[in-house]
């Protein structure tokens, strides 16, 4: 309705829209405002709201004091989802802080997308009664600070939003402030937490290190910028789980103190970006106990494991010990995850899934010492330095891989590389059901040595865009349930007698 201005009119019956739950406004080109203060206590069933994609929207809830009756009863609004996406005009979703007058408490998720006006989430007194709060995001907005403080000099604010358990602020460039002036913030049951865009905000400090008791004499100062998170006592957030950085932020402070620590004792999973792995980034990981997932991205770092942190003076492994999932992608400078010729490291014992994307300087996936027992999933995207994948000591591991996908890799002539031994020696990949083996320009041969292979459980095999392989492995060969070979993205199936005739009529064909 790209000329409505307002939606209600002041005039409403009594019992208008008394139980309204749900309200969806969509492209809604002259709108300034959804409600206005005189209307807003009219929805007493109001659950749901959803704003999108209106150009012209100011606020969402345009509030005035004279608006209101004189009462000093606190108007509950049921809220409890606020969708906001698309709205390039909006510079507040509540234009004022009306304490006790209105109340939000209800509210259990939050998500702000793409409002690039927008200055401040929530007034104080919202911020401060959110205590049914789960979920909130704000993506690519212009925030500048998430709750609007008034009156900067009072004593030191406090927040606590003891249900949160989702916190993502990404994208946000402008973001200086969780709140101006001195405060603190309590995250209880936070379990993810993602930071990412945010340059002008440091986001981890502990009161110890870098946040002076000088500061507290200082309050009058809006220039002086708090951290995000400060740690004063105690653990910041006891239940996190995953957490996600696009940079380093204060690395050495969260290493070195012991309070930064205890924010991280149970952290399962770890997304970074645009780290430079050193001891720093070692001494971290060593403090991640309970780690399971580890992701790291767009980083220039030539070694993710340093062999010598790996192992202490017992040659007892001292990190990622629980590690499940390993995922590099747009690794430029990697050359190794370790070096070759050092003993089996249990890092790897338990890993799970493992895929390595754009690491274009990569030569040698793992050294032949490494061992996969439980690994089930492994994928390899525009790993152009590798020759080979695996070694045939390292495949022999594999009893528990089920999927292998190798894929857009110029360079690798196998995926298999022999290291002498027995003619009749035996690789069995037991459990494997899936095998890609896509845009690889040099491939010749699954493995070119004489040894045999037996896939009891191979089902699908794709082979496409590898016009060098004329054959799978010149050993012997057992698919018994393969009944297909698929080599274009059409999805045709071949099929002639085995898997070996299979592929070598495909690269007579040129398909």
């Amino acid at each position: 309705m790209e000329k409505l201005k307002i939606i209600w009119h002041d005039q409403l019956a009594e019992y208008s829209f008394l139980k309204l739950q749900s309200l969806l406004v969509q492209y809604c080109e002259n709108l300034v405002n959804i409600f206005q203060s005189n209307m807003l206590m009219k929805f007493q069933s109001l659950k749901r709201l959803y704003v999108y994609d209106c150009g012209s929207l100011q606020e969402v809830f345009e509030l005035q004091r004279h608006d209101v009756r004189e009462s000093h009863v606190v108007i509950a609004i049921p809220l409890k989802r606020l969708m906001l996406q698309r709205l390039p005009k909006m510079k507040h979703v509540w234009n004022k802080d009306l304490q006790g007058i209105f109340s939000f408490q209800n509210l259990q998720k939050i998500s702000v997308w793409e409002c690039e006006s927008l200055k401040s989430l929530f007034p104080t007194s919202v911020a401060r009664c959110l205590m049914q709060l789960e979920d909130l995001l704000i993506v690519n907005c212009g925030v500048e600070e998430i709750v609007s403080r008034e009156d900067v000099a009072e004593p030191a604010a406090r927040f606590v939003f003891p249900k949160v358990t989702v916190l993502v602020l990404s994208q946000l460039p402008k973001l200086k402030w969780f709140c101006r002036g001195v405060h603190t913030s309590k995250w209880p049951l936070l379990k993810e937490l993602m930071v990412c865009g945010c340059d002008q905000i440091e986001i981890f400090a502990s009161k110890n290190l870098n946040f002076q008791e000088t500061v507290e004499h200082s309050q009058l100062e809006i220039s002086i910028q708090q951290p995000l998170f400060l740690v004063e006592e105690g653990t910041l957030f006891p239940n996190l789980e995953a957490l996600t950085l696009d940079r380093n932020y204060n690395l050495e402070e969260i290493q070195s103190d012991q309070l930064l620590e205890e924010c991280f004792h149970k952290l399962k999973i770890l997304h970074v970006a645009a780290y430079l792995p050193g001891s720093n980034w070692i001494t971290f990981l060593k403090r991640l106990n309970s780690l399971e997932k580890l992701f790291v991205k767009i980083s220039r770092c030539v070694e993710i494991f340093p062999y010598e942190e790996l192992f202490d003076q017992e040659n007892h492994a001292t990190i990622l010990t629980q590690l499940r999932e390993l995922e590099l992608f747009h690794l430029p400078m990697l050359t190794h995850l370790w070096k070759e010729d050092t003993q089996s490291s249990p890092v790897l014992h338990n890993l799970e899934n493992l895929k390595v994307s754009l690491c274009g300087k990569l030569k040698i996936l793992v050294p032949s010492s490494v061992f996969f027992q439980n690994l089930t999933n492994l994928e390899i995207l525009k790993c152009h330095g590798l020759i080979n994948l695996v070694t045939s000591s390292t495949a022999k591991s594999l009893l528990q891989l089920k999927k292998m996908s190798v894929s857009e890799c110029k360079r690798i002539t196998e995926v298999v590389v022999g290291e002498g031994g027995e003619a009749n020696e035996v690789i069995t990949f037991t459990h494997l059901t899936y095998l890609k083996l896509d845009d690889l320009t040099n491939l010749a041969s699954f493995f070119s040595g004489s040894y045999s292979f037996k896939f009891p459980s191979l089902e699908e095999v794709i082979v496409r865009q590898c016009p060098e392989i004329k054959t799978f492995s010149h050993g012997s060969l057992r698919t018994p349930k393969l009944e297909g070979v698929q080599a274009t993205q059409e999805d045709e199936w071949h099929w002639k007698a085995d898997l070996n005739t299979t592929i070598h009529w495909l690269w007579e064909n040129n398909l």
